[in-house]
């Protein structure tokens, strides 16, 4: 593969990460107490229960960081041409689709967290592509 077509799969893959994690992100942001309470909810049988207000602000961030990264990956893929933030997005948003899978995991929530292979696959090769 040369050098665009590469440049046009990091620009695809940089704009599907913002669109998946800004949206779920900043949706936990503005609708902060119907989320928190389902996620309170979601875990409250797991070892997380204690600690959920801080599990819940981890992964929101999480998903804002992931997402405003990539974000700024695509705006500099665009713009000038840059893919050197390429590969810290697509591992910023591998790493926050495992701490989702942990967590689904944890609250025996297994049909949902299958439901995330195909974005860990997605992201594992996303990162390679970009490696």
């Amino acid at each position: 593969m040369n050098n665009e077509s590469l440049a046009w799969i990091d620009l695809l893959f940089a704009m599907f990460w913002t669109i998946l994690f800004l949206q779920s992100g900043l949706d936990k942001v503005w609708h902060y107490k119907s989320e928190k309470g389902w996620i309170v909810q979601k875990f409250s049988r797991t070892v997380f229960a204690p600690i959920m207000p801080l599990v819940f602000l981890l992964l929101t961030s999480a998903e804002v960081i992931a997402g405003t990264l990539n974000l700024v990956s695509a705006i500099m893929i665009i713009f000038f041409g840059s893919t050197i933030l390429s590969l810290p997005a697509a591992v910023v948003s591998c790493l926050t689709i495992l701490l989702l899978f942990t967590g689904l995991r944890f609250a025996k929530d297994y049909q949902s967290a299958a439901l995330l292979t195909g974005y860990i696959v997605l992201g594992m090769i996303n990162v390679f592509i970009v490696n």
